[in-house]
């Protein structure tokens, strides 16, 4: 990864806040309805696009959990993900009958994203994990330094024939 997975989460919860923000400030911008349905929309857009980098990252994440199995971890992550998606829509949409207004139901939600911008993760600390991460990287180092042989290099030439 050129980036690095926290730099991008901090990045991806960045560019989603700014969205809701937009989306959330699109009222005030102007009393005309149209423009305002339509920065909503830009802004819902924005936060997507940026929220959208981070089910990747999460799954890719779990894969490299230490002392449990890849599949397990994944399938955990996604059965999670699931989960929020079932619950996530109901609950911030009762949030925001609750508060009086889904403009407040989406502050909730800026909060949260901005969590994932101050706390997007720990590096991992565990020696072990760590230092399959170096061999990884020296394995990838190895292949990509040495030069690309031929199978066809290994067959006899024909003048022994």
């Amino acid at each position: 990864m050129q980036y690095g997975r926290l730099l991008l989460v901090k990045g991806s919860g960045a560019f989603s806040f700014l969205g809701l923000g937009v989306a959330v400030l699109a009222p005030s911008v102007s009393t005309n309805a149209n423009v305002h349905v339509v920065v909503a929309v830009l802004g819902f857009a924005i936060a997507g696009a940026g929220l959208s980098i981070l089910m990747p990252i999460v799954s890719s994440s779990a894969g490299d959990v230490p002392n449990m199995a890849s599949s397990d971890a994944i399938s955990t992550v996604v059965a999670m993900a699931y989960f929020g998606f079932l619950i996530g829509p109901p609950f911030f949409g009762s949030m925001g009958d609750l508060l009086g207004a889904v403009r407040w139901a989406l502050l909730l939600c800026m909060g949260i994203l901005a969590l994932i911008v101050v706390f997007p993760g720990a590096p991992p600390t565990n020696k072990r994990h760590l230092d399959a991460a170096k061999e990884r990287e020296q394995v990838l180092q190895t292949k990509l330094s040495s030069p690309v042989r031929s199978p066809l290099a290994e067959v006899a030439p024909f003048d022994r024939l």
